[in-house]
């Protein structure tokens, strides 16, 4: 559905950053922290809305006896000329994709999401699903930890109170208010990249980042909304049910402003707690925000809040800063059964594991050093095999170079072992240093080809199956099989 900018900006005039909270598409990839009572996190808000069914799935009710069914017919079928499912089955083209200026919901998938960070053009990061909040869980998080995306089912008690004094965002920290439907999840990924100086984010990026810092968050989610390039690889995998359901969401959001605008005002005038009833029943959809640290301070970055929430200082681990805020937010909802899901954003395993390889490397090179000087036959205690990986000079296929193994500094434990007095000592720790080698680079293959997966798997996902399904279940019906599988099935023979 297309509006005019007037309606548009009517429907976010009393507030720039609109309602618009996205929730889980159903998903059988999604994993809760293990401090919630369930484990399932694809969830949908009540607000979810589909076409209407068509002449032939009516048909296919038809064929069961509605008293059996519990389903009513439609008193006037439509004819097949106006029958909308055939056109919402179709598959989608990359130009109608591209073409789209609403955002589609995103689950809380790690994989879809360095994807779409790789195709944002932001280099070496990696986002990791948290599993738990203890310190034996966080510390399995490689470093550094850019941010933490949290997930959780938003409610009217989240919503920061109207007040007239707007809080101000800090200039040091970038922070896009969520002006559109759906963004959450690509919102709380930017807060959180745009905060990282060190990160390479791409040329895209870079510029838009430029062109939108002197602007206030509510005007910089606006563009981040305009941007074509943004969203179409959010939409990376919309299907042309998820653009209708998200059209007809939006419409009906629109028919709701135009009543409550033409409706007295006494028949505005609610109750506070009727109004967050309805709100409650209405927005119950799932949301990202972000923790980022920034100058010594832990922010949490929520798209639907005016500024960013300075939430404590830190000196060395901010992780815990951020997990005593998350864990608090949790416990307030504990008997709710509501589930959360977190991720980090990290370094790339691909740039941690070429320097401990070239840590590894110059260990080895001083090892030999130390092995020759005192006793020039060491060789020959060692097998062929360890001897054939001995080798200082850098391994590109593994992301390294000269300039790394120059620029390794061992660590305090490697120069203990290398001033040992005994050879044999030193013999055995070259021993391991060889076998940490061939595991570092075992993990770096293994990356690798993770990521090549990774981008295989969306590339298929991106392929739509439901004309094929859709077919399918026409073909089923028509001859007849679908109602005896749903009368089956309804008398619990299956």
């Amino acid at each position: 559905m297309e509006m005019s900018i007037e309606e548009q900006l009517a429907l976010s005039s009393s507030d720039p950053r609109r309602s618009s909270k996205t929730k889980l598409s159903p998903s059988t990839r999604s994993n809760s922290l293990d401090i919630s009572p369930q484990s399932s996190l694809a969830a949908k808000s009540s607000q979810d809305t589909s076409v209407t069914r068509d002449g032939t799935f009516d048909s296919i009710i038809d064929s069961t006896p509605s008293k059996r069914a519990g389903l009513r017919k439609r008193k006037h079928a439509s004819s097949k000329s106006n029958d909308p499912i055939p056109k919402a089955m179709k598959a989608l083209s990359d130009e109608e994709r591209e073409s789209w200026q609403g955002w589609v919901e995103l689950e809380s998938n790690p994989e879809l999401f360095n994807y779409i960070l790789r195709q944002y053009g932001v280099q070496n990061v990696k986002i990791r699903e948290v599993y738990g909040l203890d310190d034996e869980a966080l510390s399995f998080l490689p470093q550094p930890v850019y941010g933490l995306i949290f997930l959780f089912r938003y409610r009217e008690e989240d919503q920061e109170l109207e007040t007239e004094d707007i809080p101000r965002c800090p200039g040091h920290v970038w922070f896009a208010n969520q002006t559109i439907n759906n963004a959450c999840a690509t919102i709380a990924l930017l807060n959180i990249v745009m905060n990282v100086p060190s990160l390479d984010i791409g040329d895209a990026l870079r510029c838009f980042k430029e062109e939108t810092q002197e602007l206030r968050p509510p005007y910089r989610g606006q563009r981040l909304g305009q941007n074509r390039f943004i969203r179409n690889i959010h939409n990376s995998f919309a299907r042309r049910m998820d653009m209708l359901n998200s059209d007809l969401a939006l419409e009906n959001e629109l028919d709701k402003w135009k009543k409550a605008q033409k409706a007295p005002n006494s028949k505005r005038k609610k109750s506070t707690s009727a109004k967050k009833k309805n709100r409650a029943e209405e927005q119950s959809g799932y949301h990202f925000i972000a923790y980022v640290p920034i100058s010594g301070t832990v922010w949490r970055l929520d798209g639907l809040q005016w500024a960013p929430v300075a939430v404590g200082e830190y000196k060395t681990n901010w992780v815990s800063v951020a997990r005593d805020h998350i864990s608090a937010h949790i416990s307030q909802y504990a008997d709710d059964d509501v589930n959360y899901n977190l991720l980090s954003l990290c370094r790339s395993p691909l740039c941690i594991i070429p320097e401990k390889l070239a840590q590894n490397i110059k260990s080895l090179i001083s090892i030999e050093d130390a092995l020759s000087a005192s006793n020039p036959a060491w060789r020959e205690f060692m097998d062929t095999s360890e001897l054939a990986t001995l080798k200082p000079e850098p391994e590109p296929n593994f992301g390294m170079t000269q300039e790394m193994i120059d620029q390794a500094v061992m660590s305090d434990s490697a120069r203990r072992q290398i001033n040992s007095p005994d050879p044999f000592d030193l013999i055995e720790y070259c021993r391991r240093l060889i076998q940490e080698q061939q595991r570092l680079q075992m993990e770096f293959v293994e990356e690798a080809a993770h990521i090549i997966q990774e981008d295989a798997l969306a590339a298929r996902r991106k392929h739509d199956h439901t004309p094929a399904i859709y077919n399918s279940i026409k073909e089923l019906a028509g001859k007849g099989v679908l109602s005896k599988i749903m009368r089956d099935a309804q008398e619990g023979n299956c």
